[in-house]
């Protein structure tokens, strides 16, 4: 179910509310912080922000990806983090 929900909110992301957007990466990213689904998903939903131009969806974002870079801030996979970041 996530993954078809990420394939449309990449591919038309202003068909959800920009309230649906932010909450939906705030439960990925919860979701993601409880072990219940891989990171990587939640870090495939952040694929569509690219295209996201409200400031709610992208303060959600920004306080959970700098959340994750502070426990990934010393561990080997930091690095990758941060390309992930760039990219």
């Amino acid at each position: 179910m996530w993954l078809a929900i990420i394939d449309e909110l990449v591919k038309t992301p202003m068909k959800f509310s920009i309230s649906d957007r932010a909450h939906l990466l705030n439960d990925v990213f919860s979701l993601a912080d409880s072990n219940q689904v891989p990171y990587k998903l939640a870090l495939d939903m952040t694929k569509y922000l690219r295209q996201e131009t409200e400031f709610v969806p992208w303060y959600v974002a920004a306080t959970k990806l700098q959340d994750l870079q502070g426990m990934l801030m010393f561990t080997d996979s930091y690095m990758e983090y941060l390309r992930y970041g760039r990219d």
